[in-house]
Order: structure tokens, then C-alpha cells, then sequence
């Protein structure tokens, strides 16, 4: 049998900032709901995960459970250290799991003296396969006979070949039971008549909402970029990722660019690249280009040359979905 445990979930989207974390973990350990600032609630944190008296340790073990790790990398990393720091501390008590969407968000975006205070015990989540993306929709689904089969089938395998993201597979049929509810709505329709197949959710609908994703908004947009434009964008992607900030500087994303570019010059790809290395004004001059588009938004200080920061003004799934289907680009696209 296994020992009586405490057990705290925390989701860091759901935090107001990420200091939050401290206010929410101290008042589920200590079942108090006493108002207190994020500065004191960690600062009775690491109290209590310091004292060793043995009236600390008769208590049972705490497990915490932290979901969306990505979104509370700060600047400092203080959070970080700090979360995973305690568990280390002797008689603390304390286990710590966390999950994240980067998969290799030690080495990307956290600092050593924090990667090295992590446990041996990594498990890497593969996308999802449209075979699981169909176990998921039909679970929600449940005894509902809205969907046709093939439905489902078609929504799974659309979204697996993309991105294989199961928030999106079910916005998608979110999306599609809508399409039928108008359709077959008589008062919005006026019309007695029913276009929607039944009221089903058939193939031809959730083809339809499809394309709407990949039609309107940005998507399309990048998708009809120049070839240097979405390896800009996909750069920004890249170096925004690599450095765990909302922001990052126009000099790192122009060095990641100026790689990728070379790797494609030497595959053979320089009638598309034109062989040349990007030099500031170029680097430059593809970031307003970008900017123009609406795609990312770069500071307006002229002087800054490649100092300048530059952060994405889209969500970076618009930039997974508009460019993983790209025969030449889309290997270069990292979940």
C-alpha cells in the first residue's frame, strides 16, 4: 500500500502572473485562504520546506503537480529554481512533476543551476497519432450519434498529419456541431427545410471547417510569403522558444536565420536563396517586411540596428499549421 501523500495541482495557465504559483502552493499546503502577497507566500514556502523539527517530519508526503511548466519561465527563473530546488532540500518532504509543451525545455530555456536540480526521470509525449486523436474526440463525444464515423476519422486524421494537437482537433468539432445547429435551425434558416445532412456532422462539414482554419486569419498569409519570410518567421519561432521570453533580439533571430539559410544553400537550394549570406540591412529590412504583415511586431527604434526586440503578434501554431505542410520548410518546424 502506498503512504498516505498530500496532493496539489497547479496549471500555470491559469495563474494570473507566475508568481501566483507561490500564493496558490502555500495556501494549498497550509490550508489557509489568508490574503498574502506572492513575495510572502514564498518566502513561507521556503520555511517550510527548510525546517527539518520532527514535528515537520511526521507530516505525510506533499506531491505537487504543475501542468503548463512554459508559461512561468521568467527573465530570473526564480520560480523555476525555487520550485525545483525545494524537493532537494533534506526532510523537505516534497516531489515535484511537471509537465510541459517543450519537449526539451531544460536545455532550451532553463538555466543550469536549475536543469541540474531536475531528476533523471524525463517522459517525452509524442504528438498525437490520428488513432489516438480519434480515441479522445469520441471519448468527449460519448453516446452522441452527431458525428458520423467517418467524421471523426477525417477531423483526427487532418489534424494528426498537421500538428496532431488534440485542443485543436476538438475545436474543430466544436466548430462543425455549430455549422449543423445553424443549419438546421429553422428560424435562422427561415425554412423548414434541412441542408445539414440530417443533422449530422458528416465529412463534407468538418471538411468545411478545415479550410476555413487554413483560409482566413494568418494562416494563408504566411502561406504565401517569400521564402525568406518564413524562415524569418520560423526563426523568430525558434529564438523566442530557445530563450523562454515573450520577446527576443533581432540579432538572434537574424544568426538562426543566416544557419538555416546555409543549410539550404549547401543542399542545393541556392537558386532559391540566391547563395547569399543575410547582412544587417537585409536582416533587417525581411523583419519589417514581416512586421508589415502583421506577423510579429519589432521595436520602432531605428537606432537599435539588430538590438532591436522583436516578438510574434500571431499564436506560434499559426506558424506550425501554415508551414508544416511546406515540402521544403516544414521539416525545420519543431512542436
Amino acid at each position: 500500500d502506498l503512504p498516505h501523500f498530500d496532493f496539489v495541482e497547479i496549471n500555470g495557465m491559469k495563474l494570473t502572473e507566475p508568481q501566483q504559483l507561490y500564493v496558490q502552493l502555500w495556501k494549498s499546503i497550509s490550508g489557509t485562504q489568508t490574503k498574502l502577497t506572492a513575495a510572502h507566500a514564498a518566502l513561507m514556502l521556503n520555511e517550510f520546506f527548510s525546517d527539518s523539527s520532527a514535528k515537520k517530519n511526521s507530516q505525510p508526503m506533499k506531491i505537487v503537480f504543475v501542468d503548463e511548466l512554459d508559461v512561468l519561465v521568467t527573465k530570473s527563473q526564480s520560480i523555476m529554481y525555487n520550485l525545483f530546488d525545494w524537493p532537494t532540500r533534506p526532510k523537505s518532504n516534497l516531489i515535484v512533476i511537471t509537465v510541459a509543451n517543450t519537449m526539451d525545455l531544460p536545455e532550451r530555456m532553463l538555466q543550469h543551476k536549475i536543469s541540474s536540480r531536475l531528476g533523471l526521470k524525463r517522459i517525452n509525449f509524442m504528438p498525437y497519432s490520428h488513432e489516438q486523436l480519434t480515441k479522445i474526440v469520441t471519448s468527449r463525444i460519448g453516446d452522441s450519434l452527431v458525428f458520423e464515423p467517418d467524421a471523426v476519422q477525417l477531423c483526427a486524421r487532418k489534424i494528426g498529419a498537421v500538428s496532431g494537437d488534440a485542443r485543436r482537433a476538438l475545436d474543430v468539432c466544436r466548430r462543425a456541431v455549430e455549422i449543423v445547429q445553424n443549419e438546421t435551425d429553422p428560424i435562422k434558416n427561415n425554412s423548414t427545410n434541412s441542408s445539414s445532412d440530417s443533422g449530422l456532422v458528416t465529412m463534407r462539414i468538418i471538411d468545411q471547417v478545415i479550410k476555413e482554419m487554413y483560409s482566413y486569419g494568418f494562416i494563408p498569409i504566411i502561406q504565401n510569403a517569400s521564402f525568406h519570410q518564413k524562415l524569418f518567421m520560423i526563426s523568430t519561432r525558434a529564438a523566442i522558444r530557445a530563450c523562454g521570453l515573450p520577446e527576443t533580439q533581432l540579432g538572434e533571430i537574424s544568426r538562426i536565420h543566416n544557419q538555416m539559410a546555409q543549410m539550404y544553400a549547401q543542399l542545393g537550394s541556392s537558386s532559391v536563396l540566391g547563395g547569399q549570406v543575410l547582412n544587417q540591412s537585409m536582416s533587417i529590412r525581411i523583419a519589417l517586411d514581416v512586421a508589415k504583415l502583421g506577423i510579429i511586431m519589432i521595436e520602432p527604434n531605428s537606432q537599435a540596428g539588430l538590438s532591436r526586440l522583436v516578438r510574434l503578434n500571431i499564436s506560434d501554431d499559426d506558424i506550425l499549421m501554415a508551414l508544416r505542410p511546406d515540402k521544403l520548410l516544414g521539416k525545420l518546424i519543431v512542436q
